[in-house]
């Protein structure tokens, strides 16, 4: 017996493509079927030996079949360059508009939902493009069953089916990950309730590359989730075969930066600054070494953002009393302002390491510092 191993790859993009269905069909007759992982990478192992044929198929893209001799207690090894297809299902021409963008983020979620075992819903990054002060918070509003506190006027904190937050974990590359902010949010139970609720203002998303989302949780996750887990997936060297290097510098500013005062924020007499800007940048930087054995990815951040918001609340009494005579009578209105200035910055680094086709070492580290100017005022009437 032998065995099977390659890569698929999109030649357009130099992404390596992952979630594609892989079947084999063996020498006697047999179909397996599998899926590639990390990198585009398959490996199907206990074949008979003799004539295999191998085809790869992907939402989007043009099926390729190929045949190769298996050998007795050898290794074929197969490379696949899948092309996108056109409205025939034929390989896309020259004279056809392809927006590969959403397309290809929407292919790859559909391959990663369908093998999922329990009810998931997964988004790439790329679906929306750049988020404003690069927050996954932000980011996570848009997908279904996912409600963010957005009481600051920014998204913070983000909860599944309605539950609390705290009801919600919050995991990297399927691992438990606490928030390592000192200000935990209020209104919980406990401080223990509160510890559990993740900030997501510490992350950048520069460094994520999708997001999923469970709603029930299978055997191999934790059981302290039940309102579902939100798993964040980093972005590796070896998604990609060549290397990348993305810079870009932003600014931000709102109409009450340019008045005559020129100050951040209402405190006088130069509130949280006198500028008339802010300055946002990030870069990214994703290389493989040592024919790729060696993955390095590193991205850095900086997300200074001023907001203001109004809110007006209107307080209902139940029971009759001296305020409210009536059932149900509206007996006191609250009519808030806030200012908010939040600072981030953020940086990550991630080092792959392949030890062989089957084994392979990550080291992660995360980096934050943030400040936040917070100001609200009260009304009551």
């Amino acid at each position: 017996q032998g065995a099977i191993t390659g890569q698929v790859i999109d030649p357009a993009t130099g992404i390596y493509m992952r979630d594609a269905i892989v079947e084999v069909e063996t020498a006697d007759g047999e179909v397996r079927s599998a899926t590639t992982g990390e990198a585009g990478a398959f490996r199907v192992q206990n074949l008979p030996a003799g004539t295999t044929k191998v085809t790869i198929s992907f939402v989007g893209y043009v099926s390729e079949t190929q045949e190769v001799e298996i050998l007795s207690g050898g290794t074929a090894r197969l490379d696949f360059s899948l092309q996108q297809s056109g409205r025939d299902g034929q390989v896309a021409t020259g004279g056809e508009i392809v927006v590969s963008g959403v397309r290809d983020a929407g292919a790859r979620e559909l391959m990663s939902q369908r093998k999922e075992l329990q009810i998931a819903d997964m988004l790439t990054t790329e679906t929306y493009g750049d988020i404003a002060g690069d927050n996954p918070a932000e980011f996570l509003k848009y997908m279904p069953g996912v409600d963010v506190d957005g009481s600051n006027g920014t998204s913070v904190y983000a909860y599944l089916r309605g539950l609390p937050a705290e009801f919600t974990r919050t995991q990297l590359n399927g691992m438990d990950v606490v928030s390592a902010n000192g200000a935990a949010p209020t209104g919980y139970a406990s401080a223990a309730a509160a510890a559990r609720v993740f900030n997501y203002e510490t992350i950048s998303m520069s460094a994520i590359d999708a997001v999923t989302t469970y709603k029930t949780t299978s055997a191999d996750q934790n059981a302290d989730a039940p309102a579902g887990i939100i798993d964040l997936r980093t972005k590796r060297a070896y998604d990609r075969r060549k290397p990348l290097f993305v810079a870009s510098i932003e600014g931000f500013t709102h109409e009450n930066m340019w008045d005559k005062y020129k100050n951040i924020g209402p405190d006088t007499p130069q509130g949280w600054g006198n500028k008339r800007f802010l300055p946002n940048a990030k870069i990214f930087y994703s290389n493989s070494f040592f024919d790729q054995r060696l993955g390095v990815m590193f991205s850095a951040g900086l997300a200074d953002q001023y907001i203001e918001r109004e809110q007006i609340t209107l307080d209902r009494q139940y029971t009759k009393s001296a305020n409210a005579p009536y059932p149900a009578e509206i007996y006191r209105m609250g009519i808030q302002t806030g200012a908010r200035r939040t600072t981030r910055r953020t940086a990550s680094l991630v080092l792959d390491f392949k030890a062989t086709d089957t084994l392979s070492f990550t080291a992660m580290g995360l980096g934050y510092r943030g400040n936040i100017h917070l100001h609200n005022q009260v009304t009551t009437v």
